[in-house]
């Protein structure tokens, strides 16, 4: 059992190292907390007596 774990784990390491490149790609494109929009405002995360609130 331990033989074939050795004999995997380079192969096991690099899906995790791809898998965590391609995760920190799929977040970033997303652009999920708007910062990268170049000062355009953010999106509406409230509203206060009928007044967006934009994330900043």
């Amino acid at each position: 059992m331990l033989q074939s774990m050795r004999q995997n784990t380079k192969t096991v390491l690099w899906i995790v190292i791809a898998a965590f490149v391609g995760l920190i790609f799929a977040v970033w494109g997303a652009d999920l907390t708007s910062s990268g929009s170049g000062g355009q405002g953010g999106y509406v995360i409230g509203e206060v007596n009928g007044r967006a609130v934009t994330a900043q």
